[in-house]
Parts: structure tokens; sequence; C-alpha cells
């Protein structure tokens, strides 16, 4: 993995499998990487059914993206990942070095996930099984 250099971090414990099935759900409906295969093959899947809730821990990088990991077993497991560069459409070279991740906070009830970045900007962005299109006022 080739990821940028992370800033900020966010630990979550009994996170519902509901939340990390939809998170999952999602990465793989954007033609994520969840559609490429594992590189090792073997072993035996743990059963995942069994456990009611699971842990979750979310990564801000220098590049204003954020990637949600699922830690609940030996292997962290990629989930999903938010690039603050397509809130922010403008966003150049320059302007990149604004975007860096300083906090993150995610309600695992209401799923609102929301980002401060280094240049003072707040983003809050509700997780919804429905997809919705926003116009932006430029």
């Amino acid at each position: 993995l080739s990821l940028s250099p992370v800033t900020s971090t966010a630990y979550y414990t009994g996170v519902s499998n509901g939340f990390m099935t939809e998170l999952m759900s999602a990465e793989t409906k954007e033609g994520g990487k969840r559609s490429k295969t594992f590189p090792l093959t073997g072993g035996i899947p743990g059963n995942r059914g069994s456990s009611v809730s699971s842990d979750l821990i979310l990564t801000g990088h220098v590049d204003g993206s954020i990637r949600m990991w699922d830690s609940s077993s030996v292997n962290f497991q990629p989930l999903y990942k938010f690039s603050m560069s397509d809130v922010f459409a403008r966003a150049s070279s320059a302007a990149s070095d604004c975007l860096a991740v300083q906090q993150i906070h995610l309600c695992t009830l209401s799923h609102m996930l929301c980002v401060t970045t280094s240049s003072s900007n707040l983003v809050c962005c509700p997780f919804s099984r429905i997809d919705l299109t926003v116009d932006r006022k430029e």
C-alpha cells in the first residue's frame, strides 16, 4: 500500500456489524478495492457472524483522505476510503496541503463523520444507505 503520512487516528470499539457491513458494501458499490482478490491464498476464514460488534480504526492523512479499517482480527481489513479533495473541488497542489486531516470523529450511532483539516475546515458527512446527489454552489 502506498499511503500518504498519517496525521490523525481514531479508535472505536463495539461498532455494530450492520454498520461495518454498510461500509464494506459502500466501497464495493463505488468500485473500490473490495472487487480485487487478496494476493495471498489458503488458510481458513474466521467466523465473523459469531461476533456482535467489531473494532474500527480511522486514519486521517496529509493528502486529505480518511481510511477506515476493520481491526477486529489479526489483520487490518480496509473498509472504506473518503477523500476531502472530492469535497473541495478547487483543491490544487498548493491547496492540497491545507487538506491534511487534523481530527476525526465518527458517531457510530448516528453514522455521522466529522473531520477538521489543517486550514480549519470542518466537514460533516452522514453515512446513508441511499445514494444522494447534492449540487455544490461555487
